[in-house]
C-alpha cells in the first residue's frame, strides 16, 4: 500500500496487485489500483509502524484513516469543513 498527496487538493491511497495466469505457463503481473481518494488540500502523509493507522495532514488539521476500511478514525485540530 502506498500513498501521494498533493496540492492540487487530493490524496490516493494505492494498492499493489498481484495478478497470476496460467495458461500453460505462470507468470506474475503486478499493477497499482486506486483504492481511496481524499479531496482536501493534504500536505504530507505517512503510515503507523505496523501499517493500521494512516495521518494525513493539511494546513490545520492531521486525520486518521484506517487504510484497509477506507475510514476516517479521528481528527487532530481545527475540524475539517
Amino acid at each position: 500500500m502506498a500513498v501521494s498527496s498533493s496540492y492540487g487538493g487530493d490524496f490516493k491511497i494505492w494498492v499493489c496487485r498481484e495478478e497470476t495466469q496460467q495458461k500453460g505457463q505462470t507468470h506474475q503481473n503486478f499493477s497499482w489500483t486506486c483504492h481511496a481518494v481524499g479531496n482536501k488540500a493534504m500536505r504530507a502523509a505517512a503510515f503507523s509502524a505496523d501499517g493500521s493507522v494512516l495521518a494525513v495532514a493539511a494546513d490545520t488539521v492531521i486525520t486518521l484513516w484506517d487504510p484497509d476500511k477506507n475510514e476516517l478514525i479521528a481528527v487532530v485540530g481545527e475540524t475539517p469543513s
